[in-house]
């Protein structure tokens, strides 16, 4: 729920209270919370569920997208959150791929494209490109030099 004052939202909790209680219906108040957009600290906020006071949290993360919502209103919390994330990711992504390198006895120095195409789990096309670029390569380097 969304609202423009304590007493706003407090009005739009008694509806569904009300409701619940008629029909005798039960909602888990430890789970419910508010939180309270602002810049500064406010003082002696008091928002109600029936008798029970709910709590007011200045953070809130939303699980499914990894989206941080803060009082405060920045998004800071939620790109340190999604870098975080992805870097475990791609930990993840380079610990498999070093098992696959060391199942195929190839050196760590061996580009990460040619071990997913002896793998299979690259299109033939890209890998054809891979080939052509590879010998284009060869061809035009220096004579002097190894490939």
């Amino acid at each position: 729920m969304f609202a423009n004052s304590i007493q706003d939202l407090q009005n739009s909790l008694d509806l569904p209270y009300e409701y619940c209680y008629k029909w005798k219906l039960h909602v888990n108040v430890a789970k419910t919370k508010i939180m309270i957009f602002r810049k500064g600290l406010s003082d002696n906020i008091s928002v109600k569920y029936g008798d029970q006071e709910l709590e007011i949290i200045n953070r809130f993360v939303y699980m499914y997208l990894g989206i941080v919502f803060t009082a405060g209103g920045s998004f800071s919390d939620t790109q340190s959150t999604l870098v975080g994330q992805a870097l475990k990711a791609i930990f993840k992504l380079n610990k498999c791929l070093y098992k696959f390198k060391y199942l195929l006895r190839v050196k760590k120095c061996t580009q990460n494209d040619f071990v997913y195409g002896e793998l299979g789990r690259c299109p033939m096309r890209n890998y054809r490109m891979y080939i052509v670029k590879y010998w284009t390569q060869i061809i035009l380097c220096d004579t002097k030099r190894y490939i």
